[in-house]
């Protein structure tokens, strides 16, 4: 248990370091183009990369609503702002926060997939080396 713990804090901790480490210009692309899709479906992608490709393009956006927490986007059209009900209607700000809800859901079960994987310089193993390590687990 100590170790996933270690594991999930270092894994963190390279990743917010990783996303220090880019450049303004692959900052930029990162914040206008959801690269972390297709990203997510190369088997030799660096994760350190393609999370740090997810973070920057949701630093600026409202993150999609999952199906437990129906609630809390019923609370926040509530509290939607007087300028937002005059010149966005409902639809379409929903439609703009969902755009990429899927791939949102997507790459939050790819992380949780390939997070024990993971090497300290973000290479995922390959799915032979996971059954090697899968095996060994037996």
């Amino acid at each position: 248990m100590k170790q996933l713990l270690f594991l999930g804090l270092f894994l963190l901790s390279c990743s917010a370091a990783s996303a220090q480490s880019l450049d303004k210009k692959t900052q930029k692309y990162y914040a206008n183009n959801p690269v972390w899709v297709e990203m997510m479906k190369n088997p030799s992608v660096n994760f350190f990369e393609v999370n740090a490709a997810f973070e920057q393009y949701w630093a600026q956006r409202e993150k999609p609503e999952l199906e437990n927490e129906e609630e809390l986007g019923e609370q926040k059209e509530k509290e939607r702002s007087l300028i937002s009900k005059l010149f966005k209607s409902e639809k379409a700000e929903k439609a703009e926060r969902n755009e990429y809800a899927f791939a949102y859901k997507q790459y939050l079960k790819w992380r949780i997939e390939v997070e024990p994987f993971v090497q300290p310089d973000g290479r995922i193993l390959s799915q032979d080396e996971q059954h090697e390590v899968w095996e060994k687990s037996r």
